[in-house]
């Protein structure tokens, strides 16, 4: 007899308890009670009144959870560039994660007691010891899914596949959806719907699957898409990568080579998004196409900036647009420069043969009976305002310009599944 419906969802031979709402997630499993925001979010877990009960849930704008209410105590989660950075009481820290060179994690709890958490190849905190006297503070093994067994030491710190248990306990966090180790799988279905589907790939229709049920070799940082752990390790370039980062094993930017796993090389080629040696994407067979996804959208992005008014006033001084499209900004930077300067020094000439050279202040001619000497204090006072601003203007220019290329680089990278989330209004 079957546990699960056609749909992939638990049935109640499980549990006469057990249901679901019309998008398909969980509202009891018989661990806990759930109800949804209009995002896909668990808003709250086994509330009947929020402040009263229960635990209830706040999320930033980039769905982040960033605030809970256990029985009406409240902490909240600090998030960095990394990702999750600190559990917090107010202004006061309760326990705080910061990744270290090799992958490991220095994990501080509250003012107090310092530990470092050692990873497996999954980036699963097996093993912590002690900072001050280098003791075991715990010892793990975790079973396929994250069920913990075998466990010596303190039992809480958790952290399977490098996510950790803020929302509530027994649950691992990922940025789009909640993983319940001892259901193996996920608690909501895949928000991609029929768009996750692999005709070649049968586990791929299962839309609560973790990973394709193959979570020895692959992890899913984001809860969107499974990844192998380390892929494409000889990406990015040497030029897109910061030093001091890659020692810390943290790649942001673009990088193409051969997809690598725990086993060796893997199918298909294609960039990748590094974040803590983790693949922040798709499938090393989609990578390709997910770069010509990013690709499209950011070319999308370019060409409505460079069609925009705004976008012509800032490059007109920006040196990144001169070094960049020398093609079509030369002109800009040379031609019309020149013929402005051409014809000031003809006008220039002109005026100085009737007279009225200090109007344009520029050959410096005696005509002061022509144009009023304030008139003539203007003039020189804009001129001089001109060419004291020039430097500042290319400095703004090229600094917008640059944030402008690069905000559209980021679209298309979000586009492709790459970084998380995407912008409203972008749809790849």
């Amino acid at each position: 007899m079957t546990c699960y419906t056609g749909n992939n969802q638990y049935n109640t031979v499980l549990s006469a308890s057990i249901r679901y709402d019309a998008d398909g997630n969980l509202l009891n499993d018989t661990f806990h009670t759930y109800t949804w925001d209009a995002y896909g979010h668990p808003s709250t877990i086994d509330s009947t009144t929020c402040g009263s009960n229960g635990t209830c849930l706040t999320y930033d704008a980039l769905g982040r959870m960033v605030e809970k209410s256990v029985n009406n105590i409240y902490t909240e989660v600090l998030y960095s560039p990394v990702g999750k950075t600190a559990v917090m009481s107010g202004q006061t820290s309760s326990g705080a994660y910061f990744p270290l060179p090799g992958g490991a994690v220095f994990n501080q709890l509250g003012t107090g007691s310092r530990y470092f958490w050692h990873k497996d190849w999954l980036g699963s905190g097996r093993f912590a010891s002690s900072i001050g006297n280098r003791a075991s503070y715990f010892d793990r093994a975790f079973a396929p899914f994250g069920e913990t067994y075998s466990n010596f030491g303190a039992t809480t710190g958790n952290s399977f596949t490098g996510d950790t248990q803020e929302t509530i306990s027994g649950t691992y966090d990922t940025p789009n959806r909640e993983l319940n180790p001892s259901q193996g799988r996920w608690i909501s279905p895949d928000p991609a719907g029929l768009g996750a589907v692999d005709l070649g790939n049968p586990q791929s229709w299962n839309r609560y699957a973790y990973v394709g049920n193959n979570p020895l070799e692959y992890l899913d940082p984001l809860g969107l898409a499974d990844c192998l752990y380390d892929v494409c390790v000889s990406a990015p370039p040497p030029d897109e990568v910061d030093p001091l980062l890659s020692d810390l094993g943290i790649f942001f930017g673009l990088g193409s080579g051969p997809a690598q796993g725990p086993d060796g090389p893997a199918s298909g080629t294609g960039p990748c998004m590094y974040m803590l040696r983790v693949p922040c994407g798709g499938k090393a067979a989609n990578a390709a196409n997910n770069g010509n996804v990013a690709k499209s959208v950011t070319s999308q992005c370019l060409a409505e900036y460079n069609g925009s008014t705004a976008a012509k006033g800032v490059q007109f001084f920006s040196l990144y647009h001169l070094a960049t499209d020398l093609r079509n900004a030369w002109a800009e930077w040379t031609l019309l420069p020149a013929g402005k300067f051409a014809l000031a020094k003809t006008a220039s000439w002109i005026s100085g043969q009737i007279g009225t050279t200090e109007f344009l202040s520029v050959t410096g001619g005696t005509s002061g009976t022509v144009i009023p000497s304030a008139t003539n204090a203007v003039v020189d006072l804009a001129e001089t305002g001109a060419k004291a601003g020039a430097t500042p203007a290319i400095v703004a220019g090229t600094g917008l310009d640059i944030l402008a290329n690069a905000g559209c680089a980021t679209v298309g990278r979000q586009a492709a599944g790459q970084m998380t989330p995407l912008p409203p209004g972008w749809n790849p």
